[in-house]
């Protein structure tokens, strides 16, 4: 299996750095494009899931109607990683929680998930083993984890990169 990870600009890369870290590619998108939308203003977040874009709930808050939306609609849920990673404290312990709470709501809806570092900077992207792993341990089953870390972050690139092309 092959794959992919998401990262945001302004994050600098080169494709051995993306190599080395297990990944056939290493997409980097704005975030707020039409393909994916990372944040968590609630009616952004609606907007962009009625497009059929990715979303990425930045603080991990479980939000039924987004998430309807974003289910009907087929878009996947992005799960960024780099958001756990760059909290400290008390607050990633939250973030822990909160995140493994969203994937198991997800998973019961029958949503796609994908797990990506969308990380900002060369210092919280991630190895496709830490994305596995780290998806593991918010509740995500060996073949989900690895689902979507590979096929749901390629169906995401494909369509970041097809609405780029309107």
């Amino acid at each position: 299996m092959k794959y992919y990870d998401i990262v945001l600009k302004p994050c600098e890369f080169d494709g051995p750095f993306a190599k080395r870290l297990g990944f056939e590619r290493v997409f980097k998108a704005d975030g707020k494009s039409r393909g994916l939308f990372a944040g968590r203003d609630r009616s952004a977040l609606i907007k962009a899931a009625q497009r059929g874009s990715a979303i990425a709930i930045t603080d991990f808050s479980i939000d039924r109607e987004v998430l309807a939306k974003a289910r009907d609609n087929e878009a996947a849920l992005c799960i960024p990683i780099s958001a756990i990673a760059a909290a400290k404290g008390l607050e990633q312990a939250r973030l822990l929680h909160r995140a493994s709470e969203l994937i198991a709501y997800a998973y019961r809806k029958r949503m796609e998930v994908s797990f990506a570092s969308l990380a900002e900077s060369r210092l919280f992207m991630d190895s496709r083993m830490q994305l596995i792993e780290m998806a593991k341990a918010l509740g995500a089953t060996e073949e989900q984890a690895r689902r979507g870390v590979g096929e749901a972050n390629v169906r995401i690139i494909e369509g970041c990169e097809a609405h780029d092309e309107d």
